[in-house]
């Protein structure tokens, strides 16, 4: 996460959006009254339902069950 002033995001927003969508860079703009982030929606909404996700109770322990078994339901090698 590149960290910019106010003045440096004002002069480069544009740019700084495209690189945000294009290439899921995120910002950190530091202004005298705090920072603030800059990321696409895409990435924001990733980030909450990732959060949402793992804040059902045991979920992770499913999770983590299901990589310690490494069960191949999507291979594509035949069963047969």
């Amino acid at each position: 996460m590149r960290n910019l002033d106010i003045k440096s995001a004002q002069a480069n927003l544009d740019e700084m959006i495209e690189s945000c969508i294009q290439e899921h860079e995120h910002f950190c703009i530091n202004s005298e009254y705090g920072d603030v982030v800059l990321m696409s929606e895409t990435d924001y909404s990733d980030i909450i339902e990732t959060i949402n996700i793992l804040s059902i109770r045991g979920i992770s322990d499913h999770i983590n069950e299901a990589i310690k078994t490494k069960t191949d339901l999507f291979s594509t090698k035949s069963p047969f």
